[in-house]
């Protein structure tokens, strides 16, 4: 009974946050108030017994997902158009922040600091980072929501490690959130049928304010991200209750690969059917990428296997992702060939300039200086020449090449383990690579509506690892 007692007010917790960020949309005093509170239940949280670490990641997606619903609701109803609703949108990040934290200081407590690699690595790359204020400074707001984008993956990664520890916790978490997905799914094909009269009700025209767009450019329509041309045709894409039909393939693209590699209960066939039609719905790039990435390493590192048996895991999966990137490079230039007037032409413009800028100035141009945030915030910069439409680009040009090394050596370092045998594991092998190769063509892999559950994955999976190894010895 007392156990129950615990879940349901971690539960509550959660719960709480998420009205509070509906309150905070409200007004300009109570987003102030919304955000000092939510450090405190964050706190509280943080603090609670580890042994619920599921429902604290999957706590922290309900509220990735119910975001922006509940900024455009509260927003909408109360005529509050302010600037300080971009606030709202970084609270499932302090609360992420928060939460990280929280198991340091949990750490440090009972003496079980470990120092790993990737940490080190992780250590360098911050360095790197904040080197950069040093070079140069963009908008005080470019720079934050930079730095949010740049730390997220770590913070998640160490929250999935330490809370979802055992394979019970992971097929918990999984299964809670195909709840989500499918509640997400069903939202967003309502959404599509109701089109833009629909989405004004639930505060579109306020969710891009807190985006950061001005009410005077916004037209009485869905934005331009809600439709894409494929192949000349215009097609509406799927944004539901993300609001944002490119984030959310990333969350329909990690439900697909969990469906198909890591759940095995017999309503998998209908979780891998919604995850995939989801994902075309959304016609998102990003997360095309993820699946495409994922199964192309996985199934040509087996066949490598099998023609050459004797040949070193280490090796294959080595040659494997540089086969991968030799297709890849053959494919966008054969497609850009084909169709020069392509949705994807802005991405392959960023890399070719934003990369002759880099070359000019190797060691970077300064924090907040690049990506569509400086864009955004008024730097003067031109978009395509910093980085904008792609994360590497937009890194890279703001803390130089020394930085981006230390940010692939610490994500690949992540997962270290290789099994051709067991696609689990595989599939984390590369998912890494997978997100850096993506990161390359959007830049909003790295946001914490992208980037957090993979993170989670991967940590849970280093930590189920490592808990096997250690009962083996």
């Amino acid at each position: 009974m007392i156990e129950k007692n615990k879940k349901s007010k971690l539960e509550l917790l959660f719960i709480l946050l998420i009205i509070i960020m509906f309150i905070g949309s409200i007004n300009q005093i109570l987003t102030m108030f919304a955000l000092m509170s939510t450090c405190i239940i964050a706190l509280n949280i943080g603090m609670s017994n580890p042994k619920e670490g599921d429902k604290i990641c999957i706590g922290l997606v309900w509220m990735l997902c119910l975001q922006n619903l509940c900024i455009g609701i509260g927003a909408h109803t109360f005529g509050n158009i302010s600037d300080t609703l971009k606030y709202i949108t970084q609270i499932p990040f302090l609360t992420l922040l928060v939460i990280w934290i929280c198991i340091q200081i949990r750490k440090i407590k009972s003496g079980k600091i470990i120092v790993r690699k990737y940490t080190k690595w992780f250590i360098a790359y911050v360095f790197c980072i904040l080197l950069s204020l040093f070079i140069g400074r963009g908008d005080i707001k470019a720079i934050l929501i930079n730095i949010r984008n740049m730390l997220t993956f770590f913070f998640a990664y160490e929250i999935g490690l330490y809370y979802l520890n055992t394979e019970e916790k992971l097929a918990e978490f999984y299964q809670k959130f195909m709840k989500i997905i499918k509640i997400v799914f069903l939202l967003g094909i309502i959404l599509m049928i109701g089109g833009y009269n629909l989405y004004k009700v639930i505060g579109i025209k306020e969710v891009y304010i807190a985006k950061g767009a001005e009410i005077s450019a916004f037209k009485e329509d869905l934005p331009g991200r809600f439709y894409t041309r494929l192949f000349y045709t215009l097609l509406p894409r799927m944004g539901s209750i993300y609001y944002e039909p490119i984030n959310l393939a990333y969350l329909f693209a990690f439900a697909l690969i969990m469906s198909v590699f890591f759940y095995t209960k017999k309503r998998k066939i209908g979780d891998i059917i919604i995850s995939g039609i989801g994902l075309i719905l959304t016609v998102g790039k990003g997360g095309f990428f993820i699946v495409g990435l994922s199964l192309s390493m996985l199934y040509l590192s087996k066949i490598i296997k099998t023609i050459f048996k004797r040949m070193q895991s280490k090796v294959i999966n080595i040659f494997t992702i540089f086969a991968i990137v030799v297709i890849l490079s053959l494919f966008i230039g054969i497609y850009v060939k084909l169709f020069p007037s392509s949705s994807v032409m802005p991405h392959i413009w960023s890399i070719q300039r934003t990369w002759q800028e880099i070359l000019d100035k190797p060691y970077g141009n300064g924090l907040g200086i690049g990506g569509n945030m400086s864009h955004l915030f008024g730097t003067g910069q031109d978009g395509l020449s910093a980085g904008e439409e792609s994360a590497i680009m937009s890194f890279t040009y703001q803390f130089g090449i020394q930085g981006i090394f230390c940010l692939f050596m610490c994500l690949i370092t992540l997962f270290s383990k290789s099994d051709w045998k067991n696609n689990k594991i595989q599939i984390c092998y590369f998912l890494p690579y997978t997100i850096l190769i993506t990161s390359l063509f959007q830049e909003n892999t790295y946001t914490p509506q992208c980037i957090i559950v993979y993170m989670f994955l991967l940590g849970a999976m280093q930590a189920i690892q490592t808990e096997q190894k250690e009962s083996k010895e």
